[in-house]
């Protein structure tokens, strides 16, 4: 039997076409945010990382119906920078519910700047050669 999850996302993964580069498919998507977390810039990097902030809260994407293959070819994109982790997401509707997210690993920390990640930007600035990267 194919176990399916929510996925909970903020940063690149928001975006469909490079949802689609690294699963070879897109899932059902609807809005989400998830309270406790702060979603910054890494050093370095176009993308961003996700770490517990009990003040915060990041505002995404929550995709239903991802399968264990799909999840193991996230994992692998995400890398060890990145460790999945449940969480309780809320719906637009105001509901709670779990979902999956991935989070920067504690050995990662230093990655980190305490600068906001917009997305804005990232299609601006990134967007075009990222997924031609990828």
């Amino acid at each position: 039997m194919q176990l399916s999850v929510n996925l909970f996302v903020y940063g690149t993964l928001l975006f469909p076409q490079i949802l689609e580069k690294i699963c070879g498919r897109t899932f059902a998507a609807a809005g989400a945010t998830l309270p406790g977390y702060a979603c910054v810039r890494l050093k370095d990097r176009p993308y961003p990382g996700l770490f517990a902030a009990p003040d915060s809260s990041t505002s995404g994407l929550v995709y239903t119906g991802v399968d264990t293959a799909s999840l193991r070819l996230l994992d692998l994109y995400e890398g060890p920078a990145y460790r999945r982790l449940t969480v309780t997401v809320t719906g637009d509707d105001g509901r709670g519910f779990a979902a999956e997210t991935y989070a920067i690993a504690a050995d990662h920390g230093h990655l980190l700047t305490g600068l906001p990640w917009s997305r804005e930007q990232f299609v601006r600035l990134h967007l075009h050669d990222y997924l031609r990267s990828l």
